[in-house]
This record gives structure tokens, sequence and C-alpha cells, in this order.
């Protein structure tokens, strides 16, 4: 029972931030306008316009081929509890020098905030817990 609640969880975590990258994707149009607002250099901003929605799609990919297979799923959970970790850290450094930047997370363009700088550090908790709970799993059996 533990072992589904873990493989559920770890899905979904990975399908969440996977549905961000696809919403990246499917509306450019605003996601470029939300980077457009994050006051990076030029270069910055065109990588983190196409490589972030990419990352992020194949970090959730391998999520879930190492959580399917039942290999690597703590080494896979540990990539995406990075990748949160570096939108965290991103999210916090645009928030203290863009007041006015959009998120770009789910398509909607909302402000980035406390409230979303505080979910993705949720994200970032919850990748870690699972890595442990992973860990201590496969050093158990």
């Amino acid at each position: 029972m533990v072992d589904l609640l873990m493989t559920l969880s770890a899905l979904g975590l990975a399908a969440l931030i996977g549905f961000a990258g696809i919403i990246k994707c499917w509306r450019w149009p605003q996601y470029r306008a939300s980077v457009a607002t994050w006051g990076l250099p030029r270069r910055l901003e065109s990588a983190a316009l196409v490589g972030l929605p990419a990352l992020e799609v194949v970090v959730v990919a391998v999520v879930f081929a190492a959580v399917l297979a039942d290999r690597w799923r703590a080494a896979s959970l540990a990539a995406l509890g990075g990748l949160a970790a570096v939108l965290f850290v991103g999210q916090l450094a645009i928030w203290r020098s863009a007041k006015e930047a959009r998120c770009g997370c789910f398509g909607k363009g909302s402000r980035i905030s406390f409230r979303t700088i505080s979910r993705t550090g949720f994200l970032c908790v919850a990748a870690a817990l699972l890595v442990l709970l992973e860990s201590r799993q496969a050093v158990l059996e």
C-alpha cells in the first residue's frame, strides 16, 4: 500500500510539472510574454524561453519511465526535485528584481508572487520527501 501511494505521489508530482511544461508550449505567445517580463539578459531570455519547457518535459519523461519501470526511482525524483529547486530560486530572484514579472507556469500569466514561490517550494519539499522515502525503501529491501 505504501509503495502504491509513493508511486502515485511521484507520478502526480511529475505530471504537475510536466503539465506546466506542456502548457508553456501550447500557449507559446502567453509564455513568451511572461518570459519577457522577467528582466533577463537577451541570451538568457532566449535560453529560458526554449530550454525551460523542454527541460520540464524531459525530466518528467525520465521520472515516468523510471517510476513505471521501478528502476532509478530515487535518482529520477532527485532530478525532478533539482528542477523544482532551480525553478524556486529562479522565481525568487525574478520576484526580487522585477515585481511585475509574470509566471507563465500554467499559461495563466499570473504574477510571480509569494504564492507562486511557495507553491514551487512545496514541490521541492515533496520531491525531497519522496527521494528520502524511496532511498529508505531501497535500503530496507
